[in-house]
């Protein structure tokens, strides 16, 4: 039988990840099965086991995002084009820590020939956010498209507030390969690394000046903040944004706003999700477009770090991104070569 990463039950990490048998997925309507490759660590992940979230019983298999080869295709799947040994990568929801993984065939994709496996694993979730959180008019900040060749006469500036996460990397490579002057923030040690994404300049987020710094270099007339880590950080994004209810500015946030959270009149706040279903309509009109530019080398996978161990290494894999242990880098098991 396959095997499969599963977690025995809601709680801590410790104890509770192990890998057994499972029954090989067949594909329904509409779905694939992939032999998986490699699989990425998301902080979803994690979070996923800690809290019960998308989980319908226990135990439960695990992982999202990966990589592999079409093994088998259920009904009405013609239009995907998919055929049996096609290099794929994309999303499976709770099963991506498996030898096989059921998908919808619309959250997968055909891999991009320079890519490797591991590389092609980071895209996932990460990417499909980012390109709703940057350019949907209804649940982003409603950016100009690259293909769209914007240019201004004076700067638009973007915030990318944690340039180095996986998904900084890619709004920061997106909005800058559409025209727009972007600022960020990164530790110290990870800011030559954002700036070679295509950031104008990048900042300390530990700094105590570093709202007064963005300020400064986007000549007060920054609008556009995306929030690429989450958490307590948008009330400083709050204060680098210019708030003119005429012209509203916009915070695209992983997580829902916080109670404590008060937003000025001007200054609206939208959380993006990644899985969500109107997540995966809008990805499809846009993913073709970002991965031509991926073929074409102008947007850069996520930088990898092997895990090894294959599945059994998944659970050290998931405390390292718990503990907050990963940094400018996307960690990556193999499950097959």
């Amino acid at each position: 039988m396959p095997k499969a990463v599963l977690a025995k039950q809601v709680g801590s990490l410790s104890d509770n990840i192990y890998v057994g048998d499972v029954e090989k997925p067949t594909p329904g309507p509409g779905q694939v099965v992939i032999k998986v490759h490699s699989a990425a660590i998301n902080p979803i992940d994690w979070k996923i086991v800690k809290s019960g979230f998308m989980v319908s019983s226990w135990p439960s298999q695990l992982g999202i995002d990966l990589s592999g080869t079409i093994d088998s295709l259920g009904p009405n799947t013609e239009e995907s084009g998919f055929k049996p040994g096609d290099q794929v990568f994309g999303s499976s929801i709770l099963q991506a820590f498996s030898e096989y993984a059921l998908a919808d065939a619309n959250n997968i994709h055909k891999k991009p020939s320079n890519l490797s496996f591991d590389e092609a694993a980071t895209l996932g979730t990460g990417l499909n956010t980012t390109i709703v959180g940057l350019f949907s008019e209804t649940s982003g900040l409603g950016l100009a498209r690259p293909q769209e060749n914007r240019r201004w006469f004076v700067p638009e500036w973007v915030l990318v507030w944690g340039g180095a996460t996986s998904m900084g990397a890619y709004a920061v490579q997106l909005a800058a390969a559409a025209g727009y002057s972007v600022v960020a923030t990164a530790s110290p040690k990870n800011a030559e690394y954002v700036q070679s994404l295509g950031a104008v300049q990048v900042f300390d987020y530990n700094a105590p000046d570093t709202v007064a710094k963005i300020r400064e270099q986007t000549g007060n007339r920054l609008r556009l903040a995306f929030d690429a880590i989450g958490g307590e950080i948008p009330g400083q994004i709050v204060e680098t944004l210019v708030a003119n209810p005429e012209f509203p500015s916009t915070i695209v946030s992983l997580l829902q706003k916080a109670d404590s959270l008060t937003l000025p009149d001007g200054v609206n706040f939208k959380a993006v999700f990644g899985a969500a279903p109107e997540t995966v309509e809008f990805v499809s009109g846009v993913i073709d477009e970002v991965l031509g530019y991926i073929q074409e080398g102008r947007i850069r996978p996520n930088r990898v770090k092997v895990i090894d161990g294959g599945l059994e290494g998944v659970k050290e894999a998931l405390e390292l991104s718990a503990a907050g242990k990963v940094s400018a880098e996307k960690l990556v098991v193999q499950v097959s070569a």
